[in-house]
């Protein structure tokens, strides 16, 4: 997706080598030849790329049983993530606290535009206990990026697409 002249993804890239991340593996699918066409080999970005093709989606986390050499600390992230996040401060966290995994978050407000009905409790069904007029809500929410240890590779499952969801 291009910005201007130039794609996201060639933005991030330079992003990273800006925070002295280098040797890059893009997992890519459907339309790779796009963004091989558009990244190559990384030169341009002052990077090396290598490139994993998925033969069918595999979801956020499966591509990564694909990718060779996970021995140290590494970064997963979409590669439209477009943010000001200082990397090498989320890999210093990341170490200080010895995490597996940790996903760099932003609080995100959401203001509803109407009023919100609390109701139940006590048996009493529908009756409104409490009324909220145009709340305003925060959540964590992931970034679309995470730092990983090879240990963390153990919790993806071997077959099939891995895409972390909650039920």
């Amino acid at each position: 997706m291009p910005i201007g002249d130039r794609a996201i993804l060639e933005i991030v890239l330079q992003q990273l080598r800006g925070h002295d991340i280098v040797g890059m593996t893009l997992c890519v699918g459907h339309l790779s030849h796009l963004i091989d066409a558009g990244v190559g080999d990384g030169s341009a970005q002052g990077t090396s790329v290598n490139y994993v093709r998925e033969p069918q989606a595999f979801g956020t986390a499966g591509p990564l049983r694909m990718v060779g050499d996970l021995s140290s600390t590494f970064i997963v992230m979409n590669g439209d993530v477009l943010t000001t996040l200082d990397y090498r401060e989320l890999l210093r966290h990341h170490r200080g606290q010895k995490n597996v995994v940790t996903i760099a978050a932003k609080r995100r407000r959401i203001k509803i535009d109407y009023g919100v009905l609390h109701v139940g409790g006590n048996g009493h069904r529908g009756r409104l206990r409490r009324f909220v007029e145009k709340p305003e809500m925060s959540w964590r929410v992931s970034m679309g990026v995470y730092v990983m240890e090879p240990a963390a590779l153990r919790a993806i499952p071997r077959r099939g697409r891995s895409t972390s969801r909650s039920h």
